[in-house]
């Protein structure tokens, strides 16, 4: 065990048996500076409050593109919507029926070449659609929890300009970020770039630069709050996108470029939490956060044996009093084990952990191991 670990288990033993607390205090602040970090070190994150979906709405729809496209055996274009959305199998339904409205208040039933346009099976996760106006559109969602419901609904604005958007790169490389951030961790920035391209022949590329903004998208209702200022092709995530996926559109002109084109970011954003445990036994362990975090409590972690699988039930956590940062963790943890690991289960915010045994500039990893 390292020598200020058994220097901080001295200070919680003396603490723990009944030494006054102004004692306590002064070993305490005077010793735990050869901690990696004092508790509370990084200033505390919170309260956060919890997704939740709107009755009767379940946020899953989104726009890839709006653009135009060659008709395929006659001349001229026609004008095309990608629609990307759940499939009906991951949320328990049996099928979706696409609707449209003008108002985004009244919709009815979308037709496509034979009918109602329903997804052909429960894997399906998208539909492209040729619609002859400004339309806006939702699922309506049949089978399973939410028999009845319905997706959000999104907005393609009509296009006349023959132009498709030709794709794009998307990256979330820690080397985009100064100093490097590495996905999931608040600080990472990602970095976004599109093309666009002419329909007539040869499908040349157009030198043109789309007009770029980053959205926060709800999980839960997949709404989008444009983040101020971020029109650039790099993003860098901060505490405020926690939680929230990122969405990035790039929009063209109308007169170079038509429509717009947006992707969904698929990684997660959490604040880092460095961690590390002290005075583990088979009864529980001391927890120290770099960030107190408000309203902590058991349900926000879950914790396993070694082998990362079979669940150990936490029996209690409680707040270390005078010590902002510092929670005892109790629990039954079985005779015969040597380690354990203990990971968040937050959707804002995540530990991170360190094996005492590794050296300092080894990665810290997105749970905490504790020795035993």
């Amino acid at each position: 065990m390292k020598k200020w670990l058994i220097v901080l288990l001295a200070v919680l033993v003396l603490f723990v048996s009944g030494c006054p607390e102004s004692i306590v205090s002064d070993i305490y602040d005077e010793l735990l500076v050869n901690a990696p970090f004092l508790p509370n070190s990084g200033g505390t994150i919170g309260p956060f409050v919890p997704f939740e979906r709107s009755q009767g709405i379940y946020g899953m729809l989104y726009i890839d593109t709006v653009e135009r496209n060659n008709n395929a055996f006659t001349e001229g274009t026609y004008f095309e919507v990608g629609l990307w959305f759940a499939t009906p199998q991951s949320i328990g339904a049996t099928s979706y029926t696409l609707q449209y409205s003008s108002d985004g208040e009244i919709f009815q039933t979308f037709q496509g070449s034979e009918g109602d346009l329903t997804t052909g099976s429960a894997t399906q996760d998208n539909f492209s659609i040729s619609p002859g106006a400004t339309y806006y559109y939702r699922l309506a969602i049949a089978g399973g929890e939410f028999d009845g419901w319905y997706s959000n609904s999104v907005y393609a604005p009509y296009t006349d300009v023959d132009t498709y958007w030709g794709g794009y790169s998307y990256n979330a490389d820690m080397a985009n970020s100064d100093p490097p951030v590495m996905v999931p961790y608040v600080g990472n920035a990602r970095v976004i770039s599109m093309t666009a391209n002419t329909l007539e022949a040869g499908f040349a590329q157009i030198d043109y630069t789309p007009t770029y903004q980053w959205y926060r998208l709800n999980p839960m209702t997949f709404e989008m709050v444009e983040i101020t200022g971020a029109t650039g092709t790099t993003y860098t995530t901060t505490n405020a996108d926690a939680g929230y996926h990122l969405l990035v559109r790039g929009t063209g002109n109308e007169t170079t470029v038509g429509g717009f084109q947006q992707v969904l970011d698929g990684w997660d954003i959490l604040i880092g939490n460095k961690s590390y445990a002290v005075d583990a036994d088979l009864d529980g362990f001391y927890l120290v956060l770099e960030h107190a975090v408000s309203g902590l409590s058991a349900d926000d972690f879950v914790l396993y044996e070694y082998d990362f699988v079979t669940e150990i039930p936490i029996t209690s956590l409680t707040a270390v009093e005078g010590h902002v940062g510092m929670y005892r963790i109790d629990a039954t943890i079985p005779a015969e084990e040597q380690g354990i690991i203990l990971e968040s289960t937050s959707d804002f915010w995540t530990l991170k952990g360190r094996d005492p045994d590794m050296p300092e500039e080894h990665p810290w990893y997105q749970h905490l191991p504790i020795v035993l």
